[in-house]
């Protein structure tokens, strides 16, 4: 057998280059690395070099690696290459992890490798796939790797000729050894290893192993054919969110992946103990303003069980403008799992979360304004009122912000007359500054009719610290000052918005009394208790001194008789309940 070795040295006349010629029997190849005298002696420097003791762990280390490297490699690398390859293995603490590194060579133009991964991995099909990567990363004229099998651990070398530039100069590349070994991992490790690998990572203990067993056996083979394993640890952190009492649970994120169909797409995904019907959900992402493009369910579960769904939504705004998911998220999530949980209506102006910045409670004050609006004989629908706030996104912000600067208890607000004073006016004027750019004369007269209302409200139990299940809006209007009261016109009116139950009650004077009514005229159950009040002027001119008089209408009324009782009882008891909460002398 001939082989060659070159041997590099500098001079004064720069890089001279040394080519050795030796003539081998073929059975000096069959001799053992350790056994031969040139690779001994870088041996031993290795040994003396790190002070390695006799039949230490790392000395015995040592051995193996030089027995496992082919013996051409041995005879022309440095010794200062077979250092750094030594200490490189040496540092890898989990032999189930991929490692890469960097070997320094003192000749120039070249760059070498070393990619170290488990023996388990170690196919022909995996070398293949981290070759064609590395080769495609780094520019190069020439390209030679070689493999090297231990029992634990093997290893794969390449040594890169890179591109010269017009002078015949090359550079070493930056190369990301971090990237590098996550790209590999990728490339090579059985999704649910890596995934496994992941969740030990980001818990302590005992927790990752726990969630591997609990979700990953259960998850189906089209899941992990599409879903990066970064991906499915979000998903399991969402599904272990999921409780008997909290079983829903959203995120909002953006879809990375290049599409024909534009860069501001997002996704919206849903975690849920049960699953959620397209019929139930679509109208709910409509109303908040979003177009959805497609969906995908997984059940997480086997013919045994179900732990849990993830459905997926690709979803863009109805405008087409990009949705800042960072920013929304916080908006749109919560509307979605109270529309679900029956804490807030499932209504065209949550659209106002995307075009106006309004949380979901904030719009439920002006859903009550518009309610209220139309309560007051308005020649107008909900539709007509619901496109107005939704084409006047700033009008419908600056609505709220009059009512919350009226009666929010946040200090930055000031105080009552620093509030009316000064607070209150700047509002009013950027409100009327914003009807400049209002073009239909229906808009204008809802946006200011509705500003008239919030400016002439009293009282409101909106800010009051209450539990989570009280969900209703009071208000008590100075109804006197309302141009667009229909006569008789009350001295106080309380108005009572709930996601189930509408009502109100209208007082004559400071002192009055009066009844309340369960109505069934939902559309104008204000119209129905005004008549009651005429009535009962006409009737009993011996009430002292002035009357009143109430009532309230179920949203959706149960269709039996007996559950329209009870719940009309339970709402009645709200009803009352959030009245009081704003009653005053």
């Amino acid at each position: 057998s001939v082989s060659a070795f070159l041997l590099n040295r500098s001079s004064d006349l720069g890089m001279v280059e040394h080519v050795f010629l030796g003539l081998l029997r073929g059975s000096s190849l069959q001799v053992k690395n350790v056994e031969t005298p040139l690779i001994h002696q870088k041996m031993d420097y290795i040994f003396k070099n790190r002070n390695m003791l006799v039949n230490s762990y790392d000395y015995n280390e040592v051995v193996r690696i030089f027995r496992a490297t082919p013996k051409f490699e041995l005879f022309r690398s440095s010794r200062k290459e077979l250092i750094q390859v030594c200490d490189g293995l040496l540092s890898v603490n989990n032999p189930n992890n991929i490692y890469c590194f960097q070997i320094n060579t003192r000749v120039t133009g070249v760059l070498k490798l070393m990619i170290v991964m488990p023996t388990s991995l170690f196919s022909e099909e995996a070398i293949g796939h981290t070759v064609v990567l590395l080769k495609a990363k780094i520019p190069h004229q020439h390209c030679d790797w070689f493999e090297a099998r231990g029992s634990e651990k093997s290893r794969l070398h390449l040594e890169f000729e890179l591109q010269e530039d017009t002078l015949g100069k090359s550079e070493l590349p930056n190369v990301d050894l971090l990237q590098l070994e996550n790209e590999i991992s990728g490339l090579i490790k059985p999704w649910k290893i890596q995934l496994r690998e992941l969740l030990q990572s980001k818990n302590t203990g005992d927790e990752g192993a726990r969630l591997y067993e609990r979700y990953v056996p259960l998850m189906p083979s089209h899941y992990s054919a599409r879903v990066e394993i970064l991906e499915a640890l979000e998903n399991i952190q969402f599904m272990e969110l999921l409780t008997r009492d909290d079983d829903l649970q959203f995120d909002l994120k953006h879809f990375s992946i290049p599409s024909v169909l534009g860069k501001s797409i997002s996704l919206l995904y849903v975690y849920s103990k049960e699953k959620i019907h397209l019929i139930e959900i679509m109208p709910v992402l409509q109303n908040l303003g979003l177009h959805v493009i497609d969906q995908l369910t997984t059940r997480i579960g086997n013919d045994e069980k179900t732990l849990a769904f993830i459905q997926s939504f690709r979803v863009v705004r109805s405008d087409r403008r990009k949705i800042e998911e960072e920013h929304f998220k916080p908006l749109l999530a919560p509307i979605v799992k109270q529309v679900f949980k029956k804490k807030t209506e499932n209504d065209p102006l949550n659209g106002l979360a995307l075009l106006a910045n309004l949380a979901w409670r904030e719009i439920n004050v002006l859903q009550l304004y518009r309610n209220l609006s139309l309560q007051l004989s308005a020649p107008l629908t909900r539709e007509t009122i619901n496109g107005v706030l939704l084409r006047h996104p700033l009008c419908s912000r600056l609505l709220f912000e009059t009512f919350a600067c009226r009666f929010s208890p946040e200090s930055s607000f000031g105080n009552l007359i620093y509030r009316q004073e000064v607070l209150l006016p700047q509002k009013k004027h950027e409100f009327i500054e914003s009807l400049v750019t209002v073009k239909q004369v229906t808009d204008d007269d809802v946006l200011r009719s509705l500003f008239e209302l919030i400016e002439n409200t009293l009282r409101t139990n909106y800010y009051l610290q209450q539990d989570t299940e009280e969900t209703g809006i009071s208000i008590k209007l100075d109804s006197r000052k309302i141009e667009q009261m229909p006569d008789p016109v009350p001295f106080k009116e309380i108005y009572v918005h709930d996601v189930v139950m509408e009502g109100l009650h209208l007082r004559f004077g400071p002192v009055a009394r009066g009844g309340l009514r369960w109505s069934d005229r939902p559309d104008d159950f204000r119209t129905e208790i005004l008549g009651l009040v005429k009535t009962q002027q006409t009737k009993n001119v011996v009430i002292v001194p002035v009357g009143s008089k109430g009532g309230f209408v179920l949203k959706n009324t149960p269709a039996s008789r007996e559950e329209a009782i009870t719940e009309s009882k339970n709402q009645y008891r709200r009803f009352i309940s959030a009245m009081l909460q704003i009653t005053d002398n």
